[in-house]
């Protein structure tokens, strides 16, 4: 078969190339990296790729464990300090009950507690390294609490100017972790009174010297929701109880006794002390108190009139109902806070779990995009010779001619 000049240039050349680009193909897996392009191997290609896809995965997850832990730790901080604040009310509220002290030193002891309500307000106004408002919710642009003075009251109101949502992040393919809690569930939702209901003496009138208390429910899962009024009537002697609808409760009015448990609807309370005409108190069921509005009660009883035995009463009414409400806050934070750490060690479990995936899938990427090093050396060998043979081959095919014969 007569082969023309141009397909022995063709085909030599096309059979240097081929060899040269296997030569180069194996020069680049001398640096330890066997696949390069995907036509390397196209398989080991496309599973690199979907390794490499769940690496950097795996790497925003973490990401986001780094960020959540430094979230929490920061909100478990500022919940600490909380905490370690209401101690300390727990501790002045204890003191502000001897009954040796003077209004004056009451007034001293109202001076530390505004000190630990003002810091209050600024824990809950706490804001991040980015400038953002923790306690927010969603709402991160804006101080959560805020008071205002009510001159019906003579006394301050505080609000919650956040929402209830929660921020979630992921740390897994299939778990998300809430960045942070909202201020209403940390410092506003706390149970008021005993937790099942409060007591509160009327202001006025306040002329005698009964004292309420109602530290435990007949039987909490009967009570009957809503608000009731108790007034104790002189020279009779009762007890008139009503409810919000103003019907009379326990067929009142009825017979004071100083000392005696009154039971009604599920809730339990006990009067003692000389009863002033008129003197009053309301209950309410039901009802949350703010933290903040605890210690500001707690302010108002330590600057309330101490001189009367009539004033003395009202405090230890108030006292009471304190007292309680700063165990529940306690409470109540102390749980928020262990909240913190079961989400703190899922961060730690997750991360580990992911730090594992990570180093796996790593592997896998090495195993199949790593080259034999010995082999490659021994295939490059084999195949430069055959270049060069290649090459030789090429130059001497092309010196032929015919001439050469006839000459």
């Amino acid at each position: 078969m007569r082969i023309s000049t141009n397909q022995i240039y063709a085909r030599g050349t096309n059979n240097l190339l081929d060899q040269q680009t296997k030569l180069n193909q194996l020069q680049n897996q001398l640096s330890g990296t066997r696949v390069n392009t995907p036509s390397d191997d196209p398989i080991a290609s496309a599973q690199i790729e979907l390794m490499k896809q769940r690496l950097n995965s795996t790497q925003i997850y973490q990401n986001n464990n780094q960020n959540l832990s430094s979230a929490l730790n920061l909100q478990d901080g500022v919940e600490s300090s909380v905490i370690s604040s209401i101690q300390s009310l727990l501790t002045l509220q204890s003191q502000s009950q001897s009954g040796v002290l003077s209004q004056a030193d009451r007034q001293s002891l109202g001076t530390q507690v505004q000190k630990i309500l003002d810091q209050l307000v600024s824990y809950g106004n706490s804001t991040g390294l980015n400038g953002e408002y923790i306690f927010g919710g969603s709402q991160t642009d804006k101080p959560p609490i805020s008071r205002s003075f009510n001159p019906l009251t003579n006394s301050y109101d505080y609000s919650y100017n956040g929402d209830s949502k929660q921020r979630f992040q992921p740390i897994s393919s299939s778990l998300q972790v809430a960045a942070n809690d909202p201020g209403d569930e940390v410092f506003m939702n706390i149970p008021a009174g005993n937790g099942n209901y409060s007591i509160k003496q009327t202001a006025n009138p306040n002329n005698g010297t009964v004292v309420a208390l109602g530290e435990a429910a007949v039987d909490a899962s009967s009570i009957t929701p809503g608000n009731y009024s108790i007034t104790i009537n002189t020279p009779a002697n009762t007890v008139k109880i009503v409810d919000g609808s103003n019907n009379e409760v326990l067929g009142s009015p009825f017979p004071y006794e100083s000392g005696k448990a009154i039971s009604f609807n599920g809730i339990s309370i006990t009067l003692t002390g000389q009863p002033a005409d008129g003197q009053s108190f309301s209950l309410q069921t039901g009802q949350n108190q703010s933290l903040f509005a605890t210690a500001q009660r707690m302010l108002d009883n330590l600057n309330a009139p101490f001189t009367t035995p009539a004033d003395k009463a009202a405090t230890q009414t108030e006292n009471s109902q304190i007292n309680m409400q700063l165990k529940n806050a306690l409470s109540h934070l102390t749980l928020k806070r262990a909240d913190l750490g079961s989400r703190a060690n899922q961060l730690s479990n997750t991360s580990d779990v992911n730090a594992n995936m990570n180093l796996i899938n790593q592997e896998v990427v090495t195993q199949l995009q790593s080259s034999d090093i010995i082999s490659v050396t021994s295939q490059y060998q084999l195949q430069l010779v055959s270049l060069k043979a290649a090459q030789q081959s090429f130059v001497q095919i092309q010196g032929l001619s015919v001439f050469n014969y006839i000459s």
